[in-house]
């Protein structure tokens, strides 16, 4: 229950709680939602790099620039090694590259990451990422693009 300004303070100094710990009580109030403010406007400028790193890399990957997308795929690894971008992109490249053992390896990968946190994960993402790699599979037996 709140404490009121002129109820004894919970302190137990016998004063009022207006006149003792009240004002420490709002400064360390006001500080951590401070606090709360920055770590949030933190994480959206890591979110909006993440995304903004990811998208170059599809968009190289898109033109056909293979060692500049996979080098956009390992900033994407060594800066953000909890997403699950880098082995997404990897495997698209991989892919179109005709290389499916190595699009499947990042595709599980993902698969991986997405499996061990559900709860950031729609499952319908989770069931195409497997679709996926029984596609790699088709992929590897017969050597060349399924249609």
């Amino acid at each position: 229950m709140p404490t009121g300004p002129y109820d004894p303070c919970p302190c137990g100094s016998g004063k009022k709680y207006r006149f003792c710990c009240q004002k420490q009580d709002q400064d360390a109030a006001a500080a951590k939602r401070q606090a709360e403010r920055a770590a949030e406007q933190q994480f959206l400028r890591e979110v909006a790099q993440l995304d903004e790193l990811s998208n170059r890399a599809n968009d190289l990957i898109r033109k056909g620039k293979w060692d500049e997308a996979e080098a956009a795929c390992a900033e994407l690894r060594q800066r953000f090694p909890d997403a699950i971008d880098a082995d997404e992109r990897l495997a698209l490249l991989y892919t179109r590259q005709n290389q499916f053992d190595r699009a499947k390896e990042h595709t599980l990968a993902a698969l991986a990451i997405a499996e061990s946190r559900p709860d950031s994960f729609d499952p319908d993402f989770i069931a195409d990422l497997k679709a996926e790699v029984a596609y790699l599979d088709e992929c590897i037996a017969v050597g060349r693009l399924v249609d």
